[in-house]
């Protein structure tokens, strides 16, 4: 009978010990959860950013065209 008992109170701290760690874990999955929609966040703000950069660049690069077609056809202008 005591060996039963001595059985039943490990059960119940083992039982314990296994709820505590389910916790710690679920915890830290959540936390995990909760940085990597940071991240992904962030990642997609930074994508943004780029493709807004490279909106820019292809903006530029289509400016220094037309400047340089007009340039093409300037005359010169002489000095006096």
């Amino acid at each position: 009978m005591e060996e039963l008992s001595r059985l039943s109170e490990h059960a119940k701290q083992t039982f314990a010990g296994t709820t505590r760690a389910v916790t710690v874990v679920s915890l830290e999955l959540k936390s995990l959860e909760a940085e990597e929609i940071t991240l992904v966040n962030a990642i997609e703000a930074s994508n943004q950013a780029l493709a807004s950069a490279n909106d820019q660049i292809e903006n530029a690069r289509q400016m220094i065209a037309r400047v340089n077609i007009l340039l093409s056809k300037a005359e010169p202008v002489r000095e006096s």
